[in-house]
């Protein structure tokens, strides 16, 4: 599973290279995700991309489905994968699922130093306090991985957070647990190369 962005993108690497026909009782489900959906914000991008993907001999199901909120049409390949096309109204982003529930904040800074080293260095939580200044403990399991709990230091008080993702060299994610007046906070810290350094988001 990779994520970064609000986006969660689950990868699958089949064993054998061969294509083979669906086993019997096959549900699209079972690759762990419903369909890939395709966004369109304009309606004339939409109906263009639908005949371009009839034009290479995808099949639609039917007619477009259009019911105010949305503009909606599945086509399949010649193997039968199921995409989805979708042109949501603006207006309608927390209704139909394209706009966060919650309120969140994003901040990068740019680090003139190649990505790996950024990443040893954030990747070390027990060395926190080097650079985010708060007293820092590291509970079991070490080292630094997924189910890692760590102890903050903030205002006076211990916050306790633990390592709910965690994807060398790329980024972790955390999720507060206790100590702190807010509910379900969690986030994420991504590296990515930035021209001759790194960027941190």
């Amino acid at each position: 599973m990779l994520r970064g962005g609000g986006v969660a993108l689950d990868v699958v690497q089949y064993e054998r290279r061969e294509s083979r026909s669906w086993p019997d009782g096959y549900r699209l489900s079972d690759l762990s995700y419903v369909n890939v959906a395709v966004g369109f914000r304009e309606t004339g991008e939409f109906d263009r991309s639908l005949a371009d993907a009839q034009a290479a001999g995808w099949t639609p199901h039917g007619e477009p489905l259009e019911i105010g909120i949305f503009k909606v049409m599945y086509v399949d390949d010649a193997d039968g994968f199921d995409v989805e096309m979708l042109r949501s109204r603006t207006w309608a982003d927390r209704l139909t699922g394209f706009a966060p529930s919650m309120p969140y904040a994003v901040a990068e800074q740019h680090i003139d130093a190649p990505p790996q080293a950024v990443w040893d260095q954030i990747s070390d939580l027990a060395g926190m306090e080097a650079w985010s200044g708060l007293p820092v403990e590291i509970d079991a399991p070490t080292p630094a991985g997924l189910g890692t709990r760590r102890r903050l230091k903030v205002f006076g008080r211990w916050a306790t957070e633990g390592i709910v993702a965690w994807e060398p060299p790329n980024g972790y994610g955390y999720r507060l647990l206790s100590g702190a007046p807010l509910a379900d906070h969690h986030g994420e810290l991504n590296v990515s190369e930035d021209g001759s350094g790194a960027r941190v988001r």
